[in-house]
């Protein structure tokens, strides 16, 4: 596997599903040549409010790795970091810690997320996590030519959901590697 060059990783966690993990993580990214930053190791608590920090290096960050588990799908620190990272166009990978695939919240469910609960080996787990992280990142751009919706046309979550729901193969594992695309109009 080719060695990154560099890359600036953003660990998303909530430290109640398990810090001995993140750590680990962090150090074993680190050995392995990426520029990790987590809030616990990087901020130097100069007095900066931590949510201006935090955004300041989501914005900087190539990737985004968010490590799941009931804390993290629950603490709003989490969340706001994701959304805040979709926001900017910045790719999500999500790994699951704790808990099982089906907690995952919708806008990561539709992802491969490598399996790093303790029931797996964690090198196992961490070789598939650098073969993701070597994809170059697909970032979202404007649709080319596509008009603006009607000022009328309102957002129907749940209507989306049961969409999405039937046009997706749920008989697929979530350790597939597959992307499926679907333009409706």
């Amino acid at each position: 596997m080719n060695r990154p060059s560099n890359i600036r990783v953003f660990i998303s966690y909530a430290w109640k599903d398990d810090q001995p993990f993140v750590e680990r993580l962090y150090n074993d990214l680190q050995r392995l040549g990426y520029d990790p930053w987590m809030d616990k190791k990087n901020m130097p608590g100069r007095g900066r409010s931590l949510p201006r920090e935090v955004e300041e290096q989501l914005q900087i960050r190539d990737r985004v790795i968010a490590v799941m588990g009931p804390a993290a799908i629950t603490s709003e620190a989490c969340r706001a970091e994701r959304a805040f990272a979709f926001s900017l166009g910045k790719v999500v990978t999500a790994i699951l810690r704790r808990g099982d695939y089906k907690m995952l919240p919708p806008e990561l469910s539709q992802y491969f997320a490598p399996d790093f609960r303790e029931s797996r080996p964690h090198e196992a787990a961490l070789d598939e996590l650098l073969r993701v992280l070597q994809d170059p990142p697909v970032i979202p751009r404007r649709l080319f030519d596509v008009p603006a919706p009607p000022p009328h046309l309102q957002h129907g979550p749940d209507q989306a959901r049961a969409l999405r729901r039937s046009i997706t193969a749920h008989h697929c594992s979530p350790a597939i590697d597959m992307v499926l695309s679907v333009g409706l109009q």
